[in-house]
């Protein structure tokens, strides 16, 4: 199933899986153009009691997340997102 999603509901979309530590496939595009799918997660070092209340959406125009299968943290910016693969749903973010 596909859905198509704003970059401020994409944002909201990532706060709930960083305050929940669930995996999510995404797809990002890379600067030369190269798109990359990962299985990643937010949000591995933070207080999840915090997250929960504190929810700013420009804290999620930078992203930091840790792919599973580089065993490393990537960072990219929120503009940089195709698709993110959660629940058997895609969601696909709009281009503002």
């Amino acid at each position: 199933m596909n859905n198509i999603i704003t970059r401020g509901k994409a944002k909201l979309l990532l706060h709930k899986l960083k305050c929940s530590n669930n995996m999510f496939f995404l797809q990002y595009e890379k600067n030369e153009g190269e798109r990359k799918h990962i299985l990643c997660r937010l949000g591995l070092t933070e207080d999840k009691i915090l997250l929960k209340h504190n929810y700013d959406p420009t804290d999620y125009n930078s992203l930091e997340v840790f792919d599973s299968s580089l065993q490393a943290f990537i960072e990219m910016s929120i503009s940089d997102v195709i698709f993110i693969r959660y629940n058997d749903i895609r969601y696909f973010v709009l281009p503002n």
